[in-house]
């Protein structure tokens, strides 16, 4: 009976573990004047989207310790980046938009993110994925900006 009890702590404390997260309406965005943090590295993607359109395709593998990002556009204030990428396999990852170059807002997730980010200042920004993890991952989705 002993036996029994413990395995039935062990399983349930190990579902407890394993929980995907996806941006919820409620979640608040975490701001960071830090767009890199130590031990991580930067890329630059170039963007994939048709001319006068704004929607920006996005299919990214992202390595281990690594910011992805694609190059910065202006928005004006009052304006939105609508933001919609699933994460294969799911992951701790941030998603989100760095603002001049220096200022970092983001969720983090482990499915994905389907969010309209409101644009508070007229400014470039640039959209991005952070993987947390030490395994490859996959960004597939798009933006709009």
């Amino acid at each position: 009976m002993k036996k029994v009890i413990i395995s039935i702590c062990i399983m349930v404390s190990l579902m407890g573990v394993f929980v995907n997260v996806n941006a919820s309406e409620d979640q608040e965005m975490i701001t960071s004047n830090q767009v890199l943090e130590d031990g991580f590295l930067e890329e630059t993607e170039e963007e994939e989207f048709l001319n006068f359109s704004t929607k920006v395709n996005v299919d990214w593998t992202v390595k281990p310790q690594i910011l992805k990002r694609l190059k910065s556009f202006t928005k004006k204030a009052g304006s939105i980046i609508y933001i919609n990428l699933k994460i294969f396999p799911h992951k701790k990852v941030r998603i989100g938009v760095i603002k001049g170059g220096k200022v970092k807002k983001y969720y983090e997730v482990t499915t994905g993110l389907e969010k309209e980010i409101p644009v508070k200042d007229t400014d470039t920004y640039s959209v991005f994925v952070q993987n947390m993890t030490n395994s490859t991952i996959n960004a597939k989705g798009s933006y709009i900006r």
